[in-house]
Order: structure tokens, then sequence, then C-alpha cells
């Protein structure tokens, strides 16, 4: 059992450790900031969950109490830190990774329609959904975005993304060359599932960009006999 000391320590630790959580949440959620800085503020609740793991072995005392609290508690703590070490270390390996490459580039105002085809496997998603995408460019951000699926081809594979220029990573997207490699993980959502399993009429009520996801469902309903 730890001494006072141990345990003023450990306390300590849980009063700073809801600080900088609190920090990270006001940082991500209230404050407008470039997408690559408010992606890396996520990463750093790896380290609250670090704290979270020090602060309770310096107070276990509360835990060590109550046997069942404490396998709910450290069955939790080693879950999240398994979801962290996946999601930062293995996931960029191991997860549903599809190698593309770049056939076709469209630019429209702001907007840019590119088309990929596959180097290997096609990917199988549904419309609405979304992937992570890196772009392999070296002018362009090396950073993992997420962008929606407009439509795609189910014969061949291409798949076609709308993407607007809004930030410093989509500005860079104009430096692309037709076969430039592009690694897809996904896809991921459920935006269409109500839409594809009750086989009913739907208004779709969209704007700007934000018509992405609609374009994918819009086109799987002309394509269906």
């Amino acid at each position: 059992m730890p001494n006072d000391n141990t345990y003023m320590i450990g306390h300590n630790v849980g009063l700073l450790t809801i600080i900088f959580m609190i920090i990270l949440i006001i940082l991500s959620v209230y404050i407008k900031i470039p997408y690559n800085i408010w992606k890396k503020t996520h990463e750093y609740f790896g380290l609250v969950i670090l704290l979270t793991v020090i602060h309770i072995l310096l107070v276990d005392k509360d835990v060590a109490a109550y046997p069942l609290l404490g396998i709910w508690v450290y069955g939790f703590l080693i879950l999240a830190m398994w979801s962290v070490l996946y999601i930062q270390y293995f996931y960029p390996w191991f997860g549903p990774r599809y190698t593309y490459e770049v056939d076709c580039l469209e630019f429209v105002d702001k907007n840019i329609e590119i088309t990929l085809i596959p180097r290997d496997k096609s990917m199988l998603f549904k419309p609405g959904q979304f992937v992570y995408i890196k772009f392999v460019n070296k002018d362009i951000y090396s950073e993992v975005h997420p962008y929606s699926i407009a439509y795609a081809q189910e014969d061949d594979g291409t798949i076609k993304l709308g993407i607007k220029q809004l930030g410093d990573h989509t500005r860079t997207l104009t430096k692309l060359q037709n076969g430039d490699r592009v690694i897809l993980w996904g896809p991921y959502g459920q935006f269409s599932e109500r839409f594809l399993t009750t086989h009913q009429d739907c208004v779709f009520v969209g704007g700007g960009i934000g018509i992405t996801p609609f374009l994918g469902m819009w086109d799987y309903k002309l394509s269906m006999p």
C-alpha cells in the first residue's frame, strides 16, 4: 500500500492530468488551428492515458479496496493503451490498406477532382463512405487526411474524390501528377446505411464540397436497375 507521500504525488498527477486533458479538448474543439496541429493534439491523448495509469498506480489503495473495480479500471486502461499503440504504430501497416495511383486531375475553381485507379486489389465500399489518404509526392504534405468518396466504378475499381482547397495541405494538391502513388485506408462511415437498407426515396440537403458523399449515393441510385 502506498504511503501518504506517494498518495499525494498520485493525487497531484491526477490533477495535472485533468488540466492537461481540458487544454487538449479546448485546442481540439474551441480554437481554430491548422489541421496538422489539431490532429497532433489528438495524439497527445495517449499521454493522458499514460498519466492516468501512473495516477492509479500511485493511489492504488482506492482501487485495491474493490477488486472488481480494479479489474474494470485496469482492463479499460490496457485496452486504451493498446488502442493508442495500434493507431500510432501498427495501423499504418496492418490496417485496411490499399495502394492506388492518380489517373486524372480536374480543376474546377477551387475544387479538385482526383481520379484514382488501383495498383493491385480494389477497395470495396458503400456510397457515402470516406477513406484516409496519404499522397506520396515530395511536394505534398505527407500527413494523412480523410476524404469522402464521390463515386466509383466497380468494374475497374476506379475511385473519384472531390476536394476543396481550403487549408495548407489541400492547396498543395495542385502539385499532384498522374501516376503518383496514393495510400488509402478504409473505408469508414455509415452515412448511407438507412438509404441503402430502407429502399425509400431520400431528399439530400448539402452545400459546397459537403455534397461529395451525396454524389456517391446519387450515382449508386442511378446505376441501380
